[in-house]
């Protein structure tokens, strides 16, 4: 599972969100009544939650809040009680009511023209961003347009709103989503009845080319061609300012997605996302709880998100202070998915003959290390699972030493199961290392007959799959 932050839309000369902040109160300050009202709110969310988690978002929300002119008992029931008890103002002016909505219209038409893709050159863009993430991701590939192999098995979540994402899989495949094409026309309709499979992507702080159609409560989405034959009003694309909107079409269909998909897979790859929706936040931390789990979080301030989280889950947690997109991403990311998919595995045994049967198959081209003894066979079982056979100078001790990468995505089952077919009851010593790193040692005994061949014993070694993680 990957999420995607406005750090991934960054690259693409799109500002994030707490970059924004700056930038529209510079363009705001042309009109005074707007900039000191605009500064106003910034202040109080910048004394309340720090300049890290004021971003255009939040200040978003409560101009929205403003606008409504939502109260107290609007927020519940503990807030109306506190705000009562605390505060004088019980609702805001018509002058501050009309001063928000006006400062809302504006940042929205400023969002909106900074989340367009301008860049001319995105296909150079994309090679050092989603192409080399795709081709990278363990598990299933397929070749596209015959040059291009990438990961199959994947669903993907992004809070951003500009359409990077789609733009870069529709040279090769179109992303599913809760958006159902209407008949033979160009307009898509939201279903929260679609159930989304792999290779999949849902927005959860809604879209750019997210609008509601007139007097429904039915979410549409623009085609790249062709035009709308509904009557739409209203905007979607912006995330609901309330915690009790998340209960609200479309965002409870979203939302649902994502806790879903955190219980379905076991590795999640965060890209540029800072954690500031405490909603986001709090779900993770809740998937956390779980030692299958493993979060990836990929950022230059990786150490200090992986801090976000309470000390009992942050070894669950891999901090890559790696920046998406810089000229050093590609090759950094490679490296790891190349040290989290390698095993070396080391046996020691008396048997004349020796069978290692690996729970995946070997990508890339194995290293054996033999003493006193080869290499006799490579094979391939049709689960894919792969079977290196060893024969031993009669008399000797054999040491092997097997270096393999692979390409298996390992986190979708809590064990590895290592199977080791043997000749003989003597024990073997094993040990099974990871990025140079010892995973696991011991020394097999209780061996049990092979039913399929009495002449040979077999023992099973069942690693944890987290180990080749952490």
């Amino acid at each position: 599972m990957l999420l995607f932050g406005a750090g991934a839309s960054r690259p693409f000369g799109i500002p994030t969100m707490q970059e924004m902040v700056d930038d529209f109160e510079r363009e705001l300050s042309q009109s005074t009544i707007h900039f000191t009202f605009y500064q106003d709110i910034k202040k109080s969310l910048v004394e309340q939650y720090g300049p890290n988690k004021t971003d255009i978002e939040s200040i978003l929300s409560v101009l929205q809040g403003i606008g409504e002119n939502v109260t107290p008992s609007d927020l519940g029931h503990f807030t109306y009680y506190y705000i009562s008890k605390n505060c004088s103002k019980k609702s805001f002016s018509e002058e501050d009511i009309t001063k928000a909505k006006e400062i809302t219209i504006k940042l929205k038409d400023y969002i909106k023209t900074k989340c367009q893709v301008n860049s001319k050159d995105l296909t150079s863009i994309y090679s050092k961003t989603y192409l080399p993430l795709f081709q990278n991701l363990a598990g299933t590939k397929f070749l596209y347009h015959g040059n291009f192999e990438l990961a199959t098995e994947w669903k993907s979540f992004t809070t951003n709103y500009d359409d990077i994402f789609e733009r870069f899989w529709s040279k090769f495949q179109e992303p599913n989503s809760h958006f159902e094409r209407q008949g033979t026309s160009n307009n898509y309709i939201f279903n929260s009845n679609i159930t989304l499979d792999n290779q999949s992507l849902s927005k959860l702080h809604g879209s750019l080319d997210w609008t509601r159609i007139k007097d429904t409560d039915q979410i549409f989405r623009s085609a790249q061609t062709g035009f709308n034959t509904h009557e739409t009003e209203g905007d979607v694309m912006l995330y609901p300012i309330q915690q009790k909107d998340l209960y609200l079409h479309p965002w409870f269909t979203l939302f649902q997605d994502f806790k879903k998909s955190l219980e379905k897979f076991n590795q999640w790859y965060i890209i540029g996302y800072a954690f500031n929706d405490e909603f986001i936040l709090n779900v993770i931390k809740e998937g956390l709880t779980k030692k299958s789990k493993t979060m990836i979080v990929i950022n230059p301030n990786a150490e200090v998100i992986r801090n976000k989280f309470p000390d009992v889950l942050r070894k669950q947690i891999i901090a890559l202070p790696y920046k998406f997109g810089d000229q050093y991403f590609v090759n950094n990311f490679i490296e790891f998915q190349r040290k989290v998919r390698n095993i070396e595995l080391s046996i020691q045994t008396n048997a004349q003959c020796f069978k290692i049967e690996f729970p995946f198959k070997v990508h890339t081209e194995y290293v054996h290390k033999i003493e006193h003894g080869s290499c006799a066979n490579a094979t391939v079982l049709p689960n894919n699972h792969q079977v290196f056979e060893y024969n031993t100078e009669k008399g000797s001790e054999i040491s092997i030493t097997l270096n393999a990468d692979f390409d298996f995505d390992y986190t979708r089952i809590e064990n590895l199961d290592f199977t080791f077919i043997s000749n003989s009851k003597t024990p073997v010593k094993c040990t099974i290392k990871n990025q140079k790193r010892i995973i696991d040692t011991c020394t097999l005994n209780d061996w049990t007959r092979l039913k399929t061949d009495e002449n040979f014993l077999i023992r099973v070694r069942s690693v944890s799959s987290r180990n080749f993680l952490i």
